[in-house]
């Protein structure tokens, strides 16, 4: 499998579900997988307390079709919505699927 991106879109816990669901509405992510993490601060990064608790939603979608997804998140205001906190793209070189006979 070639021609695929990673989409990386790291929010806050109990937020990516949402996020996953307005990229599969856009058309162009089937499916995602959503880990939970926790992050915590290095710094004195001011005086808001936040939870620790993260998830990471990882979607693999057509390169053709990642700045569509990009452009649904910035549409339904994913990007600058308080409990996201980044989103990283990820060239895929190759790709391997396993079907089972």
């Amino acid at each position: 499998l070639v021609g695929l991106t990673e989409l990386a879109l790291h929010c806050d816990e109990g937020c990516g579900a949402d996020f996953v669901r307005t990229a599969m509405e856009s058309g162009g992510a089937p499916g995602a997988t959503i880990s939970t993490y926790a992050c915590f601060p290095t710094g004195q990064g001011g005086s808001k307390k936040t939870s620790p608790a993260r998830e990471a939603c990882s979607m693999i979608v057509s390169s053709a079709q990642r700045e569509e997804i990009l452009r649904a998140f910035k549409e339904m205001h994913v990007l600058d919505n308080e409990c996201t906190r980044g989103i990283e793209t990820r060239e895929i070189f190759r790709a391997f699927s396993y079907k089972a006979s």
